[in-house]
C-alpha cells in the first residue's frame, strides 16, 4: 500500500495530507480544531479519524485570500542585498 500525503478534491484524508497542505504541525493543527478555528476530524470507525479534504480546501483558500500583500523590496535595498552576498 502506498503511502501518499494527497489531499483528495473530495472525500477524507488523514493528518498527515493535512499537515502537508497547511504548513505547521500537529500541536497547532489540534490547537485551532480545539479553538474552532481549523474544520474538525470526523470519526469513522473505532481506529480512524480522518479530516474532510474538500472542508480543509475551503479552510485553505480563505486564508489565501485573506493574508496579507507582502511588498518586494525597493530595487535600492535589493541591489545592497545582492552586494553584500557578492562581497
Amino acid at each position: 500500500m502506498s503511502k501518499t500525503n494527497h489531499l483528495p478534491e473530495l472525500g477524507f484524508a488523514r493528518e498527515p495530507a493535512v499537515l502537508a497542505h497547511v504548513g505547521f504541525g500537529r500541536t497547532k493543527l489540534r490547537a485551532l480544531v480545539a479553538a474552532g478555528e481549523f474544520p474538525a476530524p470526523r470519526r469513522l470507525g473505532p481506529r480512524c479519524t480522518m479530516y474532510d479534504a474538500a472542508a480543509v480546501r475551503a479552510w485553505i483558500a480563505d486564508r489565501a485570500a485573506n493574508a496579507p500583500i507582502v511588498m518586494p523590496k525597493t530595487p535600492k535595498a535589493a541591489q545592497a542585498a545582492t552586494e553584500q552576498v557578492t562581497a
